[in-house]
Formats: structure tokens, C-alpha cells, sequence
């Protein structure tokens, strides 16, 4: 299925946001190889078919979750260096260091799902979707060097 009108990905979209969420939560709860979309479609309170109108497998709800993970993580990141300077080696080794603890601890769930990425969800998710979420987090990954 090509979805041209929308992009399942996008954050703003409220009902992928409310399926995406819905598998984020059986992650923690559940194996992902025991997750179906019957169990997703429940948890996020819609019919199973409702999901095929923005996502095409199981694989690509997780893509777009791993994607949409790291661009938040990326922003922080921005955000947190925006609101510093750091004049020195040590000074961008503290900042480094803060931002690799706060994403163990803030994006443990995105940590796991991305450990499936190359093996499992690769190859199943919708691929343009999955570039053009790859592209906003390169762009956010650039602003981020430019201001280091």
C-alpha cells in the first residue's frame, strides 16, 4: 500500500502517534516476536485493519518508532548543546558524557528497538518512509556539529 497522502511516520499524525505508541508499550511488556498487530491494534483501540491504512507490517510500526526515537533523542542533544558553551576537550567530553547517560536512561525502550533495526526491520519497513525519516535526523545530526 502506498500511503502518498501522509506520512505514517510524522509525529503530528495522531493516529499512527496512538498505534506507534501502543507497540512501544507492548515492547516493554512483551517480545517483539510475540507482538502480532492483532495485540497492537488492541492496545492502541483500533481494528487490526485500521493500522494497514498507516503502516504496512509490524516491522514498519517499529522503524517508525526506532526513526522517530532518534530524531527526539537528536533534538534534546541540540536543544541541551544550544543551552551551553563548551570552550574546551574536557568541556564537550562532560557534555558527551551527560548526553550518553541521558540517553541509556531516557531512550532505553529506542536502544532496544534499534538493536532489531538491521536484521529484522530493514527489510520489511516502508523504505521511503524510513529514508526520509534517516534525512531529518542527518539535517538535526549537522546543526549539531556545525554548533560543536
Amino acid at each position: 500500500m502506498v500511503k502518498e497522502n501522509f506520512n505514517s511516520y510524522d509525529r503530528q499524525n495522531k493516529r499512527a502517534v496512538q498505534i506507534r505508541q501502543a507497540a512501544y508499550d507492548l515492547i516493554t511488556e512483551v517480545p517483539y516476536d510475540d507482538i502480532t498487530m492483532a495485540m497492537i491494534a488492541q492496545r492502541a483501540q483500533v481494528a487490526k485493519g485500521t493500522i494497514f491504512n498507516y503502516f504496512n507490517s509490524k516491522e514498519d510500526i517499529f522503524m517508525a518508532i526506532d526513526l522517530s526515537g532518534y530524531l527526539t533523542y537528536c533534538e534534546r542533544v541540540e536543544a541541551d548543546l544550544s543551552n551551553m558553551t563548551i570552550t574546551d576537550k574536557q568541556g564537550l567530553k562532560v557534555f558527551l558524557l551527560q548526553e550518553t547517560e541521558m540517553l541509556a536512561r531516557d531512550f532505553s525502550v529506542i536502544i532496544l528497538i534499534h538493536s532489531l533495526r538491521r536484521f529484522t526491520l530493514e527489510a520489511h519497513a516502508d523504505k521511503m518512509q524510513t529514508e526520509q525519516g534517516r534525512i531529518r535526523i542527518y539535517e538535526t545530526l549537522q546543526r549539531i556539529v556545525k554548533k560543536c
